[in-house]
Parts: C-alpha cells; sequence; structure tokens
C-alpha cells in the first residue's frame, strides 16, 4: 500500500495512473515553461543554437521538439510504470546529456522548475479532490525527482567510463557541472 484515502488502499501504480489523468493536460505548458527557461539561461541556449547549425531547425521548432519528447517520456513513464521501456530511455537521455556537455547543475534546476510549474498548474483540478490531493502531490514530486536521479545516474555512468577510458566519447568541457 502507498497510501489510504476513505478506506481505500492505493498502490504507487494505482496513484501514478490518476496522475496521468491530470497531469497529462497541463504538461505541455509546464514543458513550455520550461524550454523558455532554457531560452534564456546563457549556457543552455548556446547548445540549442549548436543544434540549430547542425539541424537547420530554429529555436522554437527544438523547443517544440524537446517539449513533444518530454510530454512522451513522462506519459509513458506514468502509463507503462518503472520498466524496460522507461530504463531504455534513460539508457540515451542521460548519455545524450552528458555527451553534449548539458552541466548537471542544470537538470537539477530544470527539474526543480518543472515541480514547480506541475504543482502550480495542478492545484485548480486537485481543489476538487481534496482527499486524493497530497497522494496526488506526493506522486508527481516522486515521479520528478526518481526521473532525474534516474538521469543523473546513467549521466553519471557515462563521466565515469570516460574517465576511466572506456569509452571514445568524451563529455564536453563542463558536463560534471
Amino acid at each position: 500500500m502507498f497510501w489510504r484515502i476513505n478506506s481505500k488502499d492505493f498502490t504507487l501504480r494505482d496513484a501514478e495512473l490518476l496522475l496521468l489523468t491530470y497531469l497529462d493536460p497541463i504538461l505541455p505548458a509546464s514543458l513550455t515553461a520550461f524550454h523558455a527557461w532554457m531560452l534564456t539561461t546563457p549556457t543552455l541556449k548556446s547548445f540549442i543554437e549548436k543544434t540549430m547549425t547542425s539541424t537547420g531547425e530554429r529555436a522554437d521548432q527544438i523547443a517544440a521538439r524537446l517539449t513533444g519528447a518530454l510530454h512522451n517520456h513522462w506519459r509513458k513513464r506514468l502509463q507503462d510504470g518503472d520498466g524496460d521501456a522507461y530504463r531504455a530511455r534513460l539508457s540515451i537521455i542521460g548519455p545524450m546529456h552528458a555527451r553534449i556537455g548539458v552541466p548537471m547543475t542544470f537538470f537539477i534546476d530544470g527539474y526543480r522548475l518543472l515541480l514547480i510549474e506541475c504543482q502550480n498548474r495542478l492545484e485548480p483540478a486537485l481543489a476538487k479532490l481534496p482527499q486524493e490531493r497530497p497522494m496526488l502531490m506526493a506522486t508527481l514530486s516522486g515521479l520528478v525527482l526518481d526521473d532525474l536521479n534516474n538521469i543523473v545516474a546513467t549521466y553519471s555512468t557515462v563521466l565515469k567510463k570516460c574517465v576511466m577510458g572506456h569509452t571514445d566519447t568524451e563529455p564536453k568541457p563542463g558536463g560534471a557541472g
């Protein structure tokens, strides 16, 4: 049991699936705020500009693509749980960010921003669910922090391999942030 409300037991899976129904509609706006932050943070903006140069995309196209990818990542995590598909996505996301040199501190700042944005946007819907609200907010915090922890772990694995000389793809300076 993860939570009990009025004699009803909720597992973590129950809470995640219920959270999905409320998070999915507000997640695009929260992610838009996240990507606006990226475009106004000089270090992160430089990563976007490098991508623009290599792909020919405009900054807003890159932000839209990243927004869609992260929305999909979290939606699938809540739908399918912490399984093989989720772990496979992590094995791509963490190393990719390590290889381009995104400092780890920006992961923490970005996830903090996303957590606050999601909490603020969930409040109106959850006001109608006073009994479930604490459980759903705890589930959201767990989702964000667990995802951050898992991505940082895969990121760190790349850095360790580079330090030990087990990879040809060295992360860029500042990647250890």
